[in-house]
């Protein structure tokens, strides 16, 4: 049986669950420290969808392993994403091939991860990971009002770590040890 490190009690009257101020979330190397606070939402999901073996039955005779897919998007202020593009575009101008030849790499290019950490009063803090995201897209999309601009940004993800909890055992020669 799993050890469940945290089982609330129902009914939970006083207690308090988490809402996106309980969000603390870093990007090493481009976010640390205190949580960037122009995050306007932040959405991430995986799936793993087996193949099935049929034949000529009409019954699932078996499965494959299936492929893994994982995908991101964010919302995020309009300065911020200027400065989320700045320090991209910094690391790309960094990036270096296999042979320590300088690679220059746009915004789009640089891969990053990201680390979302969720901690309320009296609950234990739970981390996910967001690997090796790269921006496939940033949608500027204004209108007339009083709100401050957003930007969405879609984020093309390799795999997710939710909880601590790996959503596949790794080919451990490919992953080397990363995954997990």
């Amino acid at each position: 049986m799993a050890n469940i490190p945290f089982q609330p009690q129902y009914p939970d009257i006083n207690g308090q669950r988490f809402d996106f101020s309980s969000v603390q979330i870093r990007v090493p190397g481009i976010f640390q420290g205190p949580s960037p606070v122009g995050i306007n939402g932040l959405m991430y999901s995986d799936n793993m969808e087996p193949g099935e073996v049929r034949g000529n039955s009409p019954l699932v005779l078996g499965r494959s392993r299936g492929q893994y897919k994982a995908k991101a998007s964010l919302k995020i202020y309009k300065i911020e994403m200027g400065n989320l593009m700045m320090f991209l575009d910094e690391l790309g101008l960094l990036a270096i091939d296999g042979d320590g030849n300088p690679t220059p790499q746009g915004y789009k290019e640089v891969a990053f991860d990201w680390i979302c950490s969720y901690a309320g009063p009296g609950q234990p803090v739970r981390t996910d990971q967001i690997v090796g995201c790269r921006i496939t897209e940033d949608v500027d999309d204004y209108k007339s009002g009083q709100d401050p601009l957003l930007v969405t940004v879609s984020l093309n993800p390799i795999y997710l770590i939710k909880a601590g909890v790996a959503p596949f055992q790794p080919d451990q020669a490919l992953w080397s040890g990363r995954l997990g």
